[in-house]
C-alpha cells in the first residue's frame, strides 16, 4: 500500500492538491486519478491519501481487496447510505 504522506511519494503533491470535483465539472480527469492510474500500474492495493481539507485526517482507498496479496475487508454493522450529489459547504 502506497503512503502517499511520505516524502519519497512527495513529486505527486502537485497532482493531489486539484479539487477532483471541480475538474470533473469541467469534463476533464482529475490529476488525482493519474497517481491512481500509476499506483495500480505498480500492483499496488491502495493508498493512504491526506486529506485535502484537514491535513491531520487521511483517506485508505483500495484498489482490490479479498483476493490473495490484497487486504481482506468485511462488512461491520448496517450501511449509512450517502448523498453524493449533496453541495458542501
Amino acid at each position: 500500500m502506497a503512503d502517499l504522506r511520505h516524502p519519497f511519494f512527495q513529486g505527486y503533491r502537485h497532482l493531489l492538491e486539484t479539487d477532483w470535483q471541480n475538474a470533473i465539472e469541467q469534463g476533464v480527469e482529475p490529476p488525482s486519478w493519474q497517481v491512481s492510474d500509476l499506483l495500480r500500474n505498480a500492483d499496488e492495493v491502495g493508498l493512504l491519501d491526506p486529506s485535502r481539507k484537514d491535513p491531520a485526517i487521511w483517506h485508505i482507498v483500495l484498489f482490490r481487496w479479498n483476493e490473495d496479496g490484497a487486504p481482506n475487508v468485511r462488512v461491520v454493522g448496517e450501511p449509512i447510505p450517502i448523498d453524493l450529489n449533496q453541495q458542501s459547504s
